[in-house]
């Protein structure tokens, strides 16, 4: 009995080696009694260290165990099913990089797949196989359909966000802004403007682009690379992905066991927008609508490089409850969509453009006031700028609207650069954004430092995490009076180099300079 049970766990070891990484570690092996499971490195995998799996493998253990040997002797591929998934993602990255153009890779990796045809419905017979339901991407709606979606958009997107100044980002940058003033102020006269309460979202997406026009006038004659930008307007920003770690989708309560989840995995459906393997590996899909964008030939200047610390920073916390975010899409009012899936920041993938980096995009607020006030009950946004938790959820709301809007234009622009979530970018790529309902104005900068967040199992070790610095909401006028003039509270500096604020004519030099400042910005 001792030499069977020998000849049994030498082959139960065997199988489960040709299923797994050579470099991922068992939780129970490896460590040593005396260290720490934070002192202990993370061991990643490659290409190199990860085999074929056999066919009969699953991405997850996919029955209990069924007597005494499968108990004591667990076959490794059949436990985790890392071995499985990775072998799939370094597989598909391979074929990924052996495809020449762009919008082909882009369309290899697209989790879309196509509603069943009516012919392909009728022709069925009882004797074919159950045609099985195609994978939908959840559709994140332009403007935020839920009161509550930061810390979930950052989940989505893996954006860690810090709201605060970007005077040290712009330092050493003073820009005029007389002529800017001038130019604007006629604007706002000559498409009345006014208190701008009852202000449309069409008007106000006009508006944000004669701010765009008006300050690239006022600066172009001293900033010569300004002529060789190009500018957009009513411009179609899409992007999808897939996020990783929703498998808790798939828990159920066992009845009459309290606090004892079990997952339901066979013979159950798979959850909407997921892979039909049930990896919790979700589909999104953003179709946003910018007001204005600015486009060069060249890059910007990265924030930091993707080997720095500040690359690696967590998103979120460590004693974070991810409980008490991470639901169902449909909490967030996010809906199934199944129309074709595009990787578009602001031109298609094969339209040959050759500006291709976005150095400005302006995005319109005016959707998320209409929505605020609907939320409210009210029948305008009259009473908006009077109630201190309507503020507050337009406060949270825009950089939500930062924070989505930001990664779509990244994640598509570094798709049309060859990249995708299998092939990760080896450059961060960088932009700047205005978001704004004409009133409060909030400008950001971003940085793409990853797109592979679609997999999460043992052995996949991603630390890099994207990053968004929101600064605001500014004021563009304190007051308009009814002779027609705006009036804005100024900011000098005193002897003391104190900073002093004042009721001026005028709009906010803040907000103009922060403007000028975006553009100039190498």
């Amino acid at each position: 009995m001792h030499g069977l049970r020998r000849t049994l766990l030498i082959r139960t070891t065997c199988r489960g080696k040709a299923s797994t990484t050579a470099d991922v570690s068992h939780p129970s092996q490896d460590i040593e009694p005396s260290t720490t499971k934070e002192d202990v490195p993370l061991k990643t995998a490659n290409a190199s260290t990860v085999y074929r799996p056999p066919y009969y493998r699953k991405p997850h253990q996919h029955h209990e165990p069924k007597h005494m040997l499968q108990e004591e002797f667990p076959s490794t591929g059949d436990q985790t099913g890392a071995g499985v998934r990775l072998f799939d993602y370094y597989k598909t990255a391979e074929i990924v990089n052996s495809i020449p153009s762009i919008k082909e890779k882009i369309d290899f990796v697209s989790p879309y797949e196509r509603p069943w045809t009516r012919a392909e419905k009728t022709w069925r017979r009882d004797w074919h196989p159950t045609l099985m339901a195609t994978r939908k991407a959840w559709g994140i709606p332009p403007t935020p359909a839920h009161f509550d979606t930061l810390d979930y958009y950052k989940y989505l997107t893996k954006t860690r966000v810090e709201n605060g100044s970007l005077d040290d980002f712009y330092h050493g940058l003073r820009p005029p802004t007389a002529d800017l003033q001038k130019s604007f102020q006629s604007t706002l006269n000559s498409m009345e403007f006014g208190d701008g309460i009852t202000f449309s979202d069409d008007d106000t997406q006009k508006l944000l682009g004669s701010l765009v026009d008006d300050a690239i006038g006022g600066i172009a004659h001293n900033v010569s690379r300004l002529s060789d930008y190009r500018v957009a307007y009513d411009v179609e920003s899409e992007a999808f992905w897939v996020r990783s770690g929703f498998m808790f989708l798939y828990n159920e309560e066992e009845i009459g066991k309290p606090r004892e989840v079990k997952k339901r995995l066979n013979n159950f459906p798979k959850f909407i927008g997921d892979d039909r393997r049930k990896l919790g590996e979700l589909a999104f899909v953003h179709r946003d609508k910018l007001a204005a964008q600015v486009r060069s030939r060249e890059p910007p200047a990265p924030l930091h490089s993707l080997d720095s610390v500040d690359a690696k920073l967590p998103v979120f916390e460590k004693d974070y409850s991810f409980e008490d975010t991470l639901f169902s899409p449909k909490v967030y009012n996010l809906w199934p969509d199944q129309e074709p899936l595009w990787q578009c920041p602001g031109y298609h993938a094969d339209s040959g453009e050759t500006h291709s980096y976005g150095i400005v995009n302006v995005k319109s607020l005016r959707p998320l006031r209409e929505r605020i006030a609907h939320w409210m009950g009210w029948e305008n946004e009259h009473f908006l700028e009077d109630s201190e938790e309507a503020k507050q959820m337009l406060d949270d709301g825009a950089r939500s609207q930062a924070i989505i809007s930001m990664f779509t234009t990244l994640c598509a622009q570094a798709h049309t650069h060859g990249f995708t979530q299998y092939t990760d970018v080896t450059r961060p790529f960088t932009s700047q954004m205005i978001l704004s309902d004409g009133l409060n104005f909030y400008f950001a900068v971003g940085q793409l430092n990853t797109l592979a967040i679609n997999v999460e199992c043992d052995g996949f070790v991603n630390p890099r995490t994207n990053f968004i610095r929101i600064e605001g909401p500014h004021r563009l006028f304190a007051h308009y009076d009814e002779k027609g003039e705006y009036h804005s509270i100024q900011e000098e500096l005193n002897v003391e180099n104190e900073v002093k604020r004042k009721m001026g004519n005028g709009l906010s030099e803040k907000v103009l300079e922060r403007v000028t400042q975006m553009l100039m910005k190498q």
